[in-house]
């Protein structure tokens, strides 16, 4: 591990992904926080001027200051991923939403809606399978999955999706309200037939 290569992951991996997640979720996740703070501890180690601290101690924090952000790189997707799809199922899973809300025929939304599962599970089990060996190919397949939560959100219209909840919350009060009608007729001449 170099300085270069640490300063590559921060440039080209790291920095993308938790401008993503600070943009769409409009925070910064405590989780993510630390793992920035443990690698910038284990940086300052590693460019300490203490005579007393080896080249091998120093070179080992570079190390862990570079795992600590590949595990803040994998959390911010992670997180964005839980995060759309949070945001997307909801819509997904209530067939009228799904059919007025998106910008797409249902079946090429439904379809990209499967794609972006089964990324997530392949990134997981990708890093399940290849923990501490091949980190890059695991952060990839995640971004790939955020990236197909992306498509569908692109595809999203607040508008119609606004429109469709005024018509359904307005034929609500309109059955309810024929319904509730029809409960204080059906009373009143229930009581004017009794008496």
């Amino acid at each position: 591990m170099t300085i270069s290569e640490y300063s590559d992951f921060y440039h080209n991996f790291f920095k993308p992904a938790y401008a993503d997640l600070v943009a769409i979720i409009a925070d910064k996740p405590q989780q993510i926080i630390f793992e920035i703070e443990n690698s910038f501890s284990h940086l300052m180690v590693y460019h300490s001027t203490d005579p007393e601290i080896s080249t091998d101690v120093k070179n080992d924090n570079l190390i862990k200051a570079h795992n600590h952000l590949v595990r803040a790189t994998m959390d911010c997707y992670k997180i964005l991923w839980t995060e759309l799809s949070n945001f997307l199922d909801k819509i997904l899973e209530n067939s009228s939403s799904r059919a007025f809300s998106f910008n797409d025929s249902e079946s090429e939304i439904m379809k990209i809606w499967k794609n972006f599962k089964e990324k997530a599970v392949l990134a997981r089990k990708e890093e399940m399978k290849s923990v501490g060996v091949n980190y890059i190919e695991t952060i990839n397949l995640y971004k790939e999955a955020v990236d197909e939560g992306r498509v569908l959100l692109e595809k999203y219209d607040f508008d119609k999706s606004n429109k469709v909840k005024r018509f359904n919350f307005f034929n609500l009060l309109k059955n309810q309200g024929l319904g509730f009608m029809l409960g204080i007729i059906s009373g009143i001449i229930a009581t004017w037939i009794m008496s």
